[in-house]
């Protein structure tokens, strides 16, 4: 594709959906993070994916390298406010993986304290948008069921 602008390199991971991008601006210490490393929104799972947080714990991986090797300052997510200096970019890195892991225990275990509501995560602030709290509840779901599956239980609760 022709570009005038500056160098731009892309980061193709499969965390949000298959063939998803970030955008990293090495001159500017910028990185364009799509639909990912938000404020506002908890990570949103590619549910016909074979391993939907596996790989959006590999796509926060490779941006983090991308981050790390480009020395971004800057993040500019999809949804959300630009973030600004590494203790941010971290934090919101940090904050999408312990919904990770809270997500995967809860729907490991329905009986964990809030796993209907907030699988531990009823801490998140992003949560608190009812879209948000939604798709939480919709990954929350498929997970438990799949995590049923795999353990040869079956809940009809869901």
């Amino acid at each position: 594709m022709p570009w005038d602008g500056p160098r731009a390199i892309v980061i193709e991971h499969r965390a949000h959906a298959p063939g998803h991008v970030a955008l990293a601006l090495p001159a500017a210490r910028v990185l364009l993070a799509g639909d990912m490393l938000s404020d506002r929104e908890v990570p949103l799972l590619d549910l016909d994916a074979a391993d939907p947080v596996g790989d959006y714990r590999d796509g926060l991986a490779a941006l983090e390298r991308g981050i790390r090797t480009w020395d971004v300052r800057v993040v500019v997510p999809g949804h959300g406010a630009p973030v600004r200096g590494r203790a941010g970019i971290d934090a919101l890195i940090a904050a999408d993986r312990s919904y990770l892991a809270d997500l995967e225990r809860a729907a490991r275990d329905p009986s964990a304290e809030g796993a209907g509501s907030g699988s531990g995560s009823a801490q998140d602030p992003r949560l608190v948008d009812p879209w948000v709290a939604g798709e939480h509840r919709r990954q929350l779901a498929h997970l438990s069921r799949v995590a049923g599956r795999s353990t040869g239980q079956h809940d009809d609760r869901l």
